[in-house]
């Protein structure tokens, strides 16, 4: 059984923390493009008269970008590190995911999609494989996107789209969603007997979460958090993230 391990705990608390950030940024670049008013850039979006953007709008949309830019320079290392979990230990990881998906406030039809599309490319440990080794590998591009859609924002005085590519939008969601499991994995407690044998009998989302508290209550805060990831992971395969012929590689 995976023991407690505050090493790799760190570098997973820190690359999930990092992922998230970096979600959370395209987000308000994305709303900012759709909110309507004088200053936004739906018009543009959709061919029409580039929006002004103010002074202020746009040293913040220039911070935003830099960050972004920043967290994109170490999505390498970061899904190596998970990777490196996920191969190590795949039996641990695939014990992780299915006690996150017990817990997932998803209705069946919602499970059921959800594990549709990850079984049907391997399991969940080949499916984050592939999502981790898509996000690090169009990572420097797309940082250089971002930085030509912000050079181009200050060169013509009007919003542009400057968002992250739908394709790894996806492949960041799932790469949260394997970094939640992987902290699992590394808090030492997702083979607690108590647990799978919680998990494998079809136990409630309650009693699942009771059998981590009475082993020291810690981690039960980790499935928590992974289950309401796996319930944003649906959400982006009803987006169309995955549909086959759209992910395939």
């Amino acid at each position: 059984m995976p023991g407690f391990d505050p090493s790799a705990a760190l570098r997973a608390s820190r690359a999930l923390s990092d992922f998230e950030r970096l979600n959370q940024l395209d987000d308000i670049w994305t709303s900012y493009l759709i909110t309507p008013g004088p200053v936004s850039g739906a018009a543009a979006m959709m061919g029409g008269p580039l929006a002004p953007v103010s002074g202020a709008d746009m040293d913040a949309l220039d911070e935003i970008t830099g960050e972004m830019r920043e967290i994109l320079g170490r999505v390498g290392a970061h899904t190596d590190f998970l990777q490196g979990i996920i191969n190590r230990i795949p039996s641990a990881f695939e014990q992780a995911y299915r006690t996150v998906l017990a817990v997932a406030p998803l209705s069946a039809n919602q499970l059921g999609s959800l594990v549709q599309v990850v079984n049907a490319e391997g399991g969940v440990t080949s499916f984050a494989n592939r999502e981790l080794t898509l996000l690090r590998q169009q990572s420097a591009a797309e940082a250089g996107q971002l930085q030509n859609k912000m050079d181009r924002i200050r060169a013509v005085g009007g919003i542009v789209p400057g968002d992250l590519s739908f394709r790894f939008k996806c492949a960041l969601g799932i790469t949260i969603l394997a970094g939640s499991i992987c902290l699992l994995v590394v808090s030492g407690t997702v083979l607690i007997p108590a647990v799978v044998a919680a998990v494998q009998a079809g136990a409630g989302a309650t009693a699942i979460v009771a059998a981590f508290t009475a082993h020291g209550g810690a981690t039960a805060t980790f499935v928590v958090k992974g289950s309401a990831v796996a319930y944003d992971t649906w959400h982006l395969i009803e987006a169309g993230c995955f549909k086959p012929g759209r992910w395939k590689q």
